[in-house]
């Protein structure tokens, strides 16, 4: 409330608040990078199972390393009471669910291979946790800020898995297109793959001359006197 007024209604007088918004409560902001990801990013298959005709379950496990900065506020009524600026690097390991359907799709000969994947689950864990720098705070209250900072992070990680299916299967959706394989273009590809390992395609060698699908060698040189 910043203020009152008096207002008339029916000969009465009453006194209205006048409010206005202002910050208040816990206000946390995160933001991370990849650290390294030729070395430090790391995905495997796992658990991979025929779950029903034309369908496959499978896990994906990805590892990543990031480097991190949180930003914490605590307001009260407009009242900034704290505030601080964190670095951490982090490990964390991200398993996705996937069930993935299989179909055939009428083509030109052989027909297409469609692929369905759909993410059904996620679990985002934190591995490690490594405070590199908490404002001016240094010593023990460092040390209880990174620990709690960690179980803040953690708890954040848990509370984005639902966001995380939903983002990933809008992604896949858009990518629809790129998930229809054509079996003849498969077997052209490796056809013509082949007649180049097989030197079929290769131009003649120099002085050689084509005719009617033959290679006639050339002449041979003149004797040296």
């Amino acid at each position: 409330m910043n203020g009152l007024s008096i207002s008339a209604d029916d000969g009465e007088f009453k006194l209205k608040e006048h409010t206005h918004e202002v910050k208040n409560g816990f206000w946390k902001r995160y933001d991370a990078k990849l650290v390294d990801p030729q070395h430090q990013f790391k995905v495997w298959v796992a658990n991979m199972h025929t779950s029903g005709p034309g369908r496959t379950a499978l896990q994906l496990f990805l590892v990543v390393r990031l480097d991190g900065q949180a930003r914490l506020e605590q307001w009260k009524d407009g009242v900034k009471l704290f505030n601080c600026t964190t670095e951490a690097e982090c490990t964390v390991q991200v398993r996705l669910d996937f069930d993935v359907q299989w179909r055939w799709a009428p083509g030109a000969i052989l027909g297409d291979l469609i692929i369905e994947p759909k993410v059904t689950g996620a679990e985002l864990k934190l591995e490690e946790f490594d405070l590199k720098k908490a404002g001016k705070i240094e010593g023990w209250a460092a040390r209880e800020l990174g620990d709690g900072l960690k179980g803040l992070v953690a708890k954040e990680l848990r509370h984005q898995e639902p966001k995380l299916v939903d983002k990933l299967n809008v992604a896949i959706a858009k990518k629809r297109s790129r998930m229809h394989l054509s079996a003849d273009a498969v077997i052209a590809d490796g056809w013509s793959k082949l007649e180049d390992f097989l030197g079929v395609n290769s131009p003649p060698p120099p002085g050689t001359s084509v005719t009617a699908g033959k290679q006639t060698p050339p002449p041979p040189l003149p004797a040296a006197d």
